[in-house]
């Protein structure tokens, strides 16, 4: 394999590997919130109030829809800056690095503000997944 075959393989390699990196941050978002609307839903069984954790999952699917999007604009950025980095100026090389460079903030961005709303679903159910009837000591006492 020639020069030219090791520089293709190296530049791809390296934005497969941050896809990756992101897509599966994505996975382990929507897994949070799944688990999270299971707990909302349980919850809400027992009588309990979760609007406040209802807005924040809400405000966490729109974050992790945003990053979604993110990833696939990211993912046609790399492959356009592989190909700049291979076939094109350095001029457009560097623009398209600095493309990818910005998305990539926004992913950031986006993932962390879905992990924020996850945390404040999150905690404020606590303390109420814990709704049960309680009986009195009165009651105990009689049985």
């Amino acid at each position: 394999m020639g020069q030219r075959g090791m520089i293709e393989r190296r530049i791809a390699n390296r934005f497969e590997k941050m896809n990756a990196r992101y897509e599966a941050t994505i996975e382990r978002l929507e897994g949070i919130k799944t688990r999270v609307q299971s707990r909302i839903d349980k919850i809400k069984t027992a009588g309990g109030k979760t609007t406040d954790a209802e807005k924040a999952l809400t405000e966490a699917q729109v974050n992790i829809d945003a990053a979604k999007l993110a990833i696939t604009a990211l993912k046609t950025a790399t492959d356009n800056t592989a190909n700049f980095e291979l076939h094109a100026s350095t001029t457009e090389a560097k623009t398209a690095l600095t493309n990818v460079r910005n998305i990539t903030k926004e992913l950031e961005k986006d993932l962390q503000k879905a992990h924020k709303a996850l945390e404040k679903a999150l905690g404020s159910l606590k303390g109420l997944s814990q709704m049960h009837t309680a009986t009195s000591t009165q009651e105990k006492k009689d049985q």
